[in-house]
């Protein structure tokens, strides 16, 4: 059986999160973005204040959920939507869907 942890994310998981980010930006299956992020573009992530989590498979992070602001007009203050990838390693296998559904 596999070894699944979910625990929060850590400042040190920023290049593993990029990398799962853009591997969704050239496959073009996970988002319209075009711009490949860097680390330190995903460390801006972690000042917004918002639930961010990985899900570690035998130690190695393979997807993320992070919350996103849903909007900066005051009629959305306080909203934010989920944003969930996992990487190419564990697509289709549905591992990232039992590992967080505890979240749920």
């Amino acid at each position: 059986m596999l070894r699944m942890v979910i625990r929060d994310a850590e400042l040190a998981d920023a290049a593993l999160i990029a990398r799962i980010y853009n591997e969704g930006i050239e496959d073009r299956i996970a988002t319209f973005e075009t711009d490949l992020r860097s680390a330190e573009d995903i460390e801006a992530w972690f000042e917004v204040g918002l639930p961010f989590i990985v899900l570690e498979v035998e130690c190695e992070v393979v997807a993320y959920a992070v919350g996103v602001r849903y909007s900066g007009r005051c009629a959305y203050a306080g909203g934010f939507g989920v944003l969930v990838l996992c990487g190419t390693e564990c697509a289709g296998a549905r591992i990232w869907v039992g590992g967080f559904r505890s979240v749920y």
